[in-house]
């Protein structure tokens, strides 16, 4: 469902109608809907959008199942009163070792960017905080060292389906599917920002995984942000 971040569009009823389409409560087979919303910083909140986003999506007929305005079995349903269950998770992804903390500052990275696109290569990160001992990395966070988290990709990116376009590879660089990982343009997403809030891309795979969501509904222009969700 959509989140209350700017005035409801037609767009945004399209999205939640065909979140509702698997939903009849007339049948057996029922697909329950969760309404939740996106709340953190990389989304403009504006005032009183929470409740007139509920009397545009009833306006409009629709209907959900659980949410912040009738509870559920999933709740919290708002994001930003999940953040201990993001940092957990990222947690336990850095016990794994499936990510790791990256210290570099802005303007190294900033540099880096620099230096990547005068050689044509894209402006992504260069693991260089990767190879960091455990124990020298736990250290220096804390000690309150700045820091973000990073997920620790594959070598090789899993393809995933699309009701729509099929069967997604991964993305290729100018060189082909063969080039070597550096000249690929898709970095180690960062999970949790310095100031120890998730990212999108996080917040939103633990809300799907921990609720139970099947199916997610986006539009075209969001397809490379979700090759990151996979």
């Amino acid at each position: 469902m959509p989140g209350p971040i700017d005035s409801f569009q037609v767009g945004r009823i399209r999205e939640a109608a065909f979140t509702e389409a698997p939903h009849n409560p007339s049948k057996d087979s029922v697909c329950p809907v969760t309404h939740r919303i996106p709340s953190f910083g990389f989304f403009t909140i504006v005032d009183d959008a929470e409740s007139r986003l509920y009397q545009d999506l009833k306006w409009a007929g629709l209907q959900w199942d659980e949410g912040p305005d009738i509870g559920g079995p999933h709740g919290p349903y708002k994001q930003s009163e999940r953040t201990s269950v993001y940092q957990n998770h990222a947690e336990k992804l850095l016990r794994s070792g499936h990510a790791y903390r990256c210290f570099c500052s802005t303007g190294r990275l900033n540099s880096l960017a620099k230096e990547r696109n005068g050689l044509g290569l894209p402006n992504d990160y260069d693991r260089s905080c990767i190879s960091i001992p455990v124990g020298e990395s736990e250290e220096r966070a804390s000690i309150g060292e700045q820091h973000v988290v990073r997920l620790k990709l594959p070598e090789v990116l899993p393809a995933y389906l699309d009701l729509v376009y099929g069967v997604v590879g991964q993305r290729k660089s100018k060189e082909g599917s063969k080039a070597p990982r550096s000249q690929l343009s898709f970095e180690d997403p960062v999970l949790i920002k310095s100031d120890g809030h998730p990212t999108y891309h996080l917040a939103n795979v633990v809300d799907d995984h921990q609720m139970g969501i099947t199916h997610v509904i986006r539009a075209v222009v969001s397809g490379s942000g979700f090759a990151k969700l996979m």
